[in-house]
């Protein structure tokens, strides 16, 4: 997240997001009820985009699989205090 301020001195709030492919149709997995997400297919930093905070509607907690590094968990399930204790 960063700020810009116009030539006329007005504050444009922005974040740099990346976007990201939703697995299986963004069906959650049967066993863990995680949605799992991978790294865009399209081209190099196409999926990179800048954005007004205004229209993000909330922030998601990933979790990088450890046996595939392409793919993340959507941390739905604990809180980040609970991660930060445990992990």
């Amino acid at each position: 997240m960063f700020e810009v301020r116009t030539p006329n001195n007005e504050s444009q709030r922005l974040a740099m997001v990346r976007m990201m492919k939703v697995d299986f149709g963004g069906r959650p997995d049967d066993i863990s009820g995680i949605v799992t997400v991978s790294n865009s297919t399209g081209e190099h930093g196409r999926d990179l985009w800048i954005v007004n905070i205004r229209s993000l509607v909330a922030a998601a907690h990933l979790v990088q699989d450890t046996f595939k590094p392409t793919r993340w968990f959507v941390n739905n399930r604990i809180d980040l205090w609970t991660f930060d204790k445990f992990y």
